[in-house]
């Protein structure tokens, strides 16, 4: 079979899972049949909702496609309730203080668990919540010697991402061309001099 003739086609793999997209439905039945006179076995999901614990969709009339994390935001938020408190009304992922050098605070045993949590934070904002992506980093530095302080500022970003899990990334045909942006500076604390 030849794909000569044929518009783009993107191919997505991880693992066994391959996703499609194409400007036709017509060119991914193209694909599917071609991959199955080769031997593969596969499954045609003409509408997947769910992709590395991302939640997809796609409105083909007005040709906005959008990535958002509410099912993985659920999960995870889930098993921390079980053994911790998160605070309910938190509207940013961070303090504004928040230095990530407290070393007077009282050392975590164990570190894994702190670990666990930066992973799985660090998987959300790498795929779909790059706005909480800087206190994530901040946190990270703090895996070798995790502190309680260092916890409770996870926890926050916890928090922030259940009230804001219906965040989602949209791509496509957005009618308000108007680009927004938020920043909040603050500069490396300056040392006074004597």
């Amino acid at each position: 079979m030849s794909f000569r003739k044929r518009k783009p086609i993107i191919i997505v793999f991880h693992v066994d899972d391959i996703k499609v997209g194409a400007p036709a439905l017509s060119d991914i039945e193209y694909l599917f049949k071609a991959m199955i006179s080769y031997g593969l076995k596969a499954k045609h999901i003409s509408d997947p909702k769910l992709f590395l614990q991302m939640n997809v969709s796609y409105n083909q009339e007005k040709g906005i496609f959008t990535l958002g994390q509410e099912t993985y935001i659920n999960s995870i938020v889930t098993n921390i309730r079980k053994g911790l408190s998160l605070g309910r009304d938190v509207k940013t992922p961070m303090e504004t203080a928040f230095k990530v050098e407290q070393l007077s605070s009282e050392r975590l045993q164990p570190e894994n668990s702190y670990r666990k949590h930066i992973g799985e934070l660090t998987y959300v904002v790498s795929q779909t919540r790059p706005d909480a992506a800087c206190a994530v980093n901040m946190l990270a530095q703090a895996s070798q010697d995790p502190r309680k302080c260092h916890r409770k500022a996870a926890l926050r970003v916890y928090s922030y991402l259940d009230n804001t899990k219906h965040y989602r990334l949209t791509f496509g045909n957005i009618t308000n061309k108007n680009l927004e942006a938020f920043i909040d500076v603050s500069h490396a604390p300056e040392k006074q001099h004597s």
